[in-house]
């Protein structure tokens, strides 16, 4: 009787972590062969880095896989960026690959405007605060348009988009607006509005205010 021998394909860990460094790879050679080679390559820039994390949970003998990938592009005025992650397993025992963050930015003397994801915080972060910390495996990052009108003495943030929580994007929409102004020279005063509706739940407005001193050696 005669035996067949099957090839032993990766495991599902295995493959994911290829692919991922195959992608990896694929952007640092196009992105190093276009700052050689592009006729633009004198006006723009690009800055590239990459987080990985790994290490075996002793308690079930899996091996856990954490990879951030950040992307910047700047030309001129404008600014592209993208972050490729992925988790194995994420927070929930699930595969996770997505670009999770991408975004088109013009900025100018007094005014930016921000297409795609962005973080945002008004006031002292009471009534806004988008913000990453990977360490807790927190990136509540909005998808959607923000602008920013600076001139010096007033500043005016007016934003709309969708937030994420954990691994997904929640389809709660909301929109606000923080600004400041400085009246006189040694006072700062500032306020803010946030709506939004929440699935299930009703139509939430917040409203907040905040005032700064400061002088020579105090706030």
């Amino acid at each position: 009787m005669r035996s067949k021998i099957f090839p032993r394909f990766p495991d599902v860990r295995t493959y994911f972590l290829l692919s991922f460094l195959s992608s990896l790879i694929f952007f640092i050679f196009f992105f190093s062969f276009f700052a050689l080679y592009s006729p633009l390559a004198q006006d723009f820039k690009f800055s590239a880095s990459n987080q990985l994390e790994y290490y075996l949970n002793s308690g079930t003998s899996k091996d856990i896989f954490h990879d951030w990938f950040d992307f910047i592009g700047t030309y001129d005025l404008y600014q592209a960026g993208l972050r490729y992650e992925a988790h194995q397993p994420d927070d929930f025992g699930n595969t996770f690959q997505e670009f999770s963050y991408r975004y088109f930015q013009v900025t100018t003397k007094s005014f930016q405007i921000v297409a795609g994801n962005y973080y945002a915080m008004f006031g002292r972060g009471l009534i806004l605060r988008s913000y990453e910390n990977r360490d807790l495996r927190l990136d509540n990052n909005l998808e959607g348009i923000k602008g920013n009108l600076n001139s010096g003495r007033f500043d005016l943030t007016v934003l709309a988009g969708s937030p994420r929580d954990g691994y997904r994007r929640i389809n709660d929409p909301l929109q606000g607006a923080d600004g400041k102004m400085v009246v006189p020279n040694c006072l700062t005063l500032g306020g803010c509005v946030l709506r939004t509706v929440i699935t299930f739940l009703s139509y939430f407005r917040l409203i907040g205010g905040n005032a700064s001193f400061f002088f020579p050696h105090l706030d």
